[in-house]
């Protein structure tokens, strides 16, 4: 009887998550906005809730596994992760907000942006994948005032035609339209 009483409390306290001072979290529910934290324990639901920007004072950083299509048709699975931070916190809200977007879409369309320049043959010289992907992270990032810290490719591999349902698609607004790449 205390086993199960103690699993049910655990299962109930996991579904708790705590978001630090100098820290902000905007929940999604099902796809849509549901809540943005700034500090402090909420409640998440993993089934239907997924946090799709985590901001802090602080470096943060978070990984990325997504799909992305080069130019000519090829399908790559990209892992890599992202360090950045803010200096100020209600700021980058209000713009996020005002552009319905959300820093995971941002970053997740930079990458995906940038593959899609290049052949898969390209592809073979990582750097200038990378140099493409941190130009364009360092320019959307920065014109919502959220400074990139460090962007790391950790794999990169071709993935057979069957994954093309898993492709990334990126979420494009007017606001990020009008960004003016170097």
């Amino acid at each position: 009887m205390w086993i199960i009483i103690i699993f049910i409390l655990i299962v109930f306290l996991s579904t708790f998550k705590h978001v630090p001072a100098n820290s902000a979290i905007i929940v999604d529910r099902n796809s849509h906005y549901l809540k943005t934290v700034r500090r402090g324990f909420y409640r998440f639901n993993y089934s239907t809730d997924e946090i799709t920007t985590q901001i802090s004072t602080y470096p943060f950083t978070r990984g990325y596994i997504q799909i992305s299509e080069t130019h000519d048709g090829q399908l790559y699975n990209i892992v890599y992760s992202a360090t950045y931070k803010v200096s100020n916190i209600e700021h980058v809200l209000e713009s996020l907000k005002s552009n319905r977007r959300s820093v995971n879409d941002i970053i997740q369309s930079c990458v995906h942006t940038s593959v899609a320049n290049f052949n898969w043959q390209d592809l073979d010289n990582r750097q200038e994948l990378y140099d493409e992907i941190n130009r364009r992270l360092s320019v959307n990032l920065d014109s919502f005032e959220i400074e990139l810290i460090k962007f790391e490719i950790h794999s990169l591999r071709n993935v057979p035609e069957s994954y093309r349902d898993k492709k990334f698609a990126p979420h494009i607004s007017e606001g990020i339209r009008s960004i003016k790449y170097k």
